[in-house]
Formats: structure tokens, C-alpha cells, sequence
């Protein structure tokens, strides 16, 4: 939407896909190596200059934030990397606006173990006097709770709470992956008629005629219809690794809410398939270690009955070398959920490109999705980079 109104626009998110820089982005390219290489050696000099001991992740933000000065970009959205009040982007003491937006179980041991802790830590990035959008969360207990906890700590900050838009003004079909992203896509808009009045201030020249928000609602909500995020909810070709001529789905889901948004739209997308009588989606998993996620939980949010599985790990991540892909044992009893689904292999070693074929194989042609985790992800990204098709840059 940004870009529609001719904002040159600075986006960082994280983690990184296949190469350290490729979160950070100048109009939806990835930024230059050398560019990302010479702000990354004096964000350094800085830290070791003045015995800073900055962590991998401070030292990538700054980075990032270097980057967008020295590119002289208009406006940068900034994706926390994880919580908000203690993350390294809550540096940011003026920010046009801020946006919350999915809230669940996920990194409890730095967020805390309920949701109304983790709802307070996200809301740590809240500032006086700056907008907040948040979504209209879901009638659930839980939501409830994130969502009254989000308001009282607005109010006693003195953050300015918008509602969100009714409805979006699109024209023509929606993709798949934005139809289940409708509520991101009101967060989108609502972000952008708030930050309308800084862009005017700076020239910005659609601004600055002052539209009023019906008016850029039409303008520019329809580029959302193309959206599409590397590794999230994206078709990709593998048949330059597998001959495999349709493509398969790709997502980073590492979580409970991820997996239940996978899973409806993999029923969307293939409701024949999700027949009870017929079901025949092929999986590859791979998930992090962690105490609070189980691969369990998310081949019983994912799977029916039918369903194939092919659980593999990913190799090291560049910059954190702590995680790990959770093992074999994760997995509890092998018998037990091949009386579940109609394969279920552990392929613990061998090279994704191994798995890929084999789970291709299986699939016959038919749905097949890879996810689990963004850092098996990476690898498939990284896999499709060096055979000639890098998928990260989605747009030119």
C-alpha cells in the first residue's frame, strides 16, 4: 500500500530466510550485500568502540535501522522479533504508529506462561500519544482476555486507540493466502490512513493532496489482492529439485494459531482432498526444539486421517547457533501415528532435497505442504537459490 502511493518504504522482519540480510528490504527488494555489509561493519565499530556487548539480533536491528538512514527511505515497517517490550526494535521512541496483532502461546519462556503476561509484554511497544491498531480478536476466553488486557494498558499509557475499518474496497478474486489474511489486511489499511498525515507533512505527493480515507481505502487496498510473503502461505515450484510439476504450499507456521490458519487453508484450498472418504495431503515437518511446542500437537492440528508425514530436521541456522530441530523422540510412538495417517517416516539426516523427493513421490501429484518452522523454510529457500530461482524476491 505503501509503495502504491509512492512511498519509498523500508521493511524489516525477522528471522532471516537464507542470508542475513535478506529481512531487510527497500521497496520489497532485498537489500544489496555490500550496502547491508558496510552498515553492518560500523554498527560494530560502535559496539566494540564503546564495549557494548550487543547481542546477534541488537546488532542486526541497528543494522537494519543504519540501512534505512543511509537509503534515506520515507517510512520503515518494523517487525518486532519477538514480544515487544524488551525486543531490540522497541529502541523506536516516536513511532507514527503501532500495530499488535495475532497474540498466542508462543516463546513462553521470555513472554511468560499466560496469555495476559504475553499480551503485556506486546504491548510494551505502546507509546503516549501514538495510534495503536489492534484486531477484533476472536470471541474465545483467551482473546478476551489479551484483548481487555491490550486496552487497559492503552489507557494507562496514553495510546490512542483506532478501530479498525468494516470493510475492504478490493475488486476481482482474492488469493487464497490473502483471503485467510483479511484481518492483517484491515490492520494494513488502518496503519496506513493513521500514518497518512506524517507522509503528507514529509512531501509525500498522494498524501499531500489530502485523500480523504474512503478514497485511499480504493486506491490502495486493492494491491493487497497480490500479496504474498517469502515462506509464508506461498506456492513455490521444487521441480528444478524434484520434477514435481505442481507446486507445493510453503509456511513457516511454528505455532498453535499458524497451524489452525494452515489447516483451514489447506482445507480451501483442497476440498476434495480434505474429504474424510479421500484425504491425501503430504507433509514435511520440521520443528524447533522447544518445551512449550510439540511436533504432536501440530501433526494432530494438521492431519487427517489418510495424510502422509515426513518429519525432518533443518540444518544450522547462520547467526544462532542455539536452535536446534527438535529430535526423533519428539515425535512419541511411531506406531502410534502410523495407525493415524497413511505413512509417517522420520527422516532425522539425510539432505532435504532426499526428503522432498521421497514426500513428492508419495504425493503422486497430489497436495503437499512443507512447514513447521521458517528454518526448514530457509533450507528449502536456500535449496531453490542455488539451483536458480530465488523465491524470496516475489515482486519485482
Amino acid at each position: 500500500m505503501l509503495r502504491k502511493a509512492g512511498v519509498r518504504t523500508g521493511r524489516f522482519t525477522s528471522p532471516h530466510l537464507i542470508d542475513r540480510w535478506d529481512g531487510i528490504t527497500i521497496n520489497d527488494r532485498v537489500v544489496d550485500q555490500r550496502l547491508f555489509e558496510d552498515a553492518e561493519g560500523k554498527v560494530k565499530r560502535i559496539d566494540q568502540q564503546n564495549d557494548i556487548g550487543a547481542s546477534s539480533f541488537e546488532l542486526l536491528t541497528a543494522t537494519a535501522f543504519q540501512v534505512f538512514n543511509e537509503t534515506n527511505v520515507d517510512m520503515a515497517v518494523i517487525e518486532c522479533g519477538m514480544g515487544g517490550r524488551e525486543d531490540a526494535t522497541n529502541v523506536l521512541r516516536d513511532p507514527v504508529v503501532s500495530v499488535i496483532t495475532s497474540i498466542g502461546r508462543d516463546h513462553q519462556e521470555y513472554l511468560g506462561n499466560t496469555i495476559e503476561e504475553i499480551a503485556l509484554n506486546k504491548a510494551g511497544i505502546l507509546k503516549p500519544g501514538v495510534p495503536l491498531v489492534m484486531p477484533n480478536y476472536p470471541k474465545t476466553m483467551e482473546h478476551a482476555i489479551a484483548s481487555k488486557t491490550l486496552r487497559i494498558e492503552a489507557n494507562r499509557i496514553g495510546a490512542l486507540h483506532a478501530p479498525m475499518p468494516r470493510k475492504l474496497h478490493v475488486i476481482g478474486s482474492i488469493s487464497a493466502q490473502v483471503a485467510e489474511k483479511a484481518t492483517q489486511m484491515k490492520l494494513a489499511t488502518k496503519a496506513v490512513e493513521l500514518a497518512s498525515a506524517s507522509l503528507a507533512r514529509s512531501g509525500n505527493a498522494y498524501f499531500a493532496k489530502r485523500p480523504d480515507l474512503e478514497t485511499v481505502r480504493k486506491d490502495l487496498n486493492p494491491v493487497m489482492l497480490d500479496v504474498v510473503f517469502p515462506g509464508r502461505m506461498q506456492l513455490l515450484s521444487i521441480q528444478s529439485l524434484t520434477g514435481r510439476q505442481n507446486p507445493v504450499l510453503v509456511d513457516g507456521a511454528h505455532n498453535l494459531d499458524a497451524w489452525q490458519m494452515l489447516q483451514r487453508q489447506v482445507n480451501n484450498n483442497w476440498p476434495a482432498q480434505r474429504d474424510p472418504k479421500s484425504a491425501r495431503v503430504t507433509w514435511v515437518f520440521a520443528q524447533s526444539s522447544n518445551e512449550h511446542k510439540s511436533p504432536r500437537e501440530m501433526i494432530e492440528t494438521l492431519c487427517q486421517h489418510g495424510d502422509s508425514v515426513f518429519a525432518t530436521d533443518f540444518g544450522p541456522v547462520d547467526g544462532m547457533p542455539w536452535i536446534k530441530p527438535a529430535g526423533a523422540e519428539a515425535y512419541g510412538s511411531p506406531e502410534d501415528l502410523k495407525t493415524r495417517l497413511r505413512k509417517f517416516n522420520i527422516c532425522h539426516s539425510p539432505p532435504l532435497d532426499y526428503v522432498l523427493r521421497a514426500a513428492c513421490e508419495e504425493a503422486d501429484g497430489g497436495p503437499l505442504v512443507v512447514t513447521g518452522s521458517l528454518y526448514l523454510v530457509s533450507d528449502l529457500m536456500r535449496l531453490l537459490r542455488d539451483a536458480g530461482h530465488d523465491p524470496r524476491n516475489v515482486k519485482d
